[in-house]
């Protein structure tokens, strides 16, 4: 049998995603980034207005900021948290190793 010629149907994993991208923040950051994103997953939004508040000369929580190179991948987290993906095993090694004598 010959092939059929005509339109093709369109493929939906050939549309064009909106993928936006973040940057890592390294591992010293990364750890309070994901544990922050946590507990706001958990605690909501006003959570995170008190830590923006309480930490807002703290370097360390510049992510929470809109302007921040990390903010995008704090939010990501954030939402992560939310669905319920667990935080990388790198945090809970860290985790560990903090707890060790």
């Amino acid at each position: 049998m010959a092939p059929v010629e005509g339109p093709v149907a369109p493929n939906p994993s050939d549309e064009k995603k909106n993928v936006i991208g973040f940057i890592y923040p390294p591992p010293e950051v990364r750890n309070i980034v994901d544990k922050t994103a946590s507990f706001v997953a958990r605690n909501g939004v006003e959570f995170e207005s008190r830590i923006r508040i309480n930490e807002q000369n703290n370097p360390k929580f510049n992510f929470l900021n809109p302007g921040d190179p990390y903010h995008a991948y704090y939010q990501h987290k954030v939402q992560d948290c939310r669905a319920g993906k667990p935080l990388p095993i790198m945090y809970w090694i860290n985790l560990r190793i903090r707890k060790d004598p």
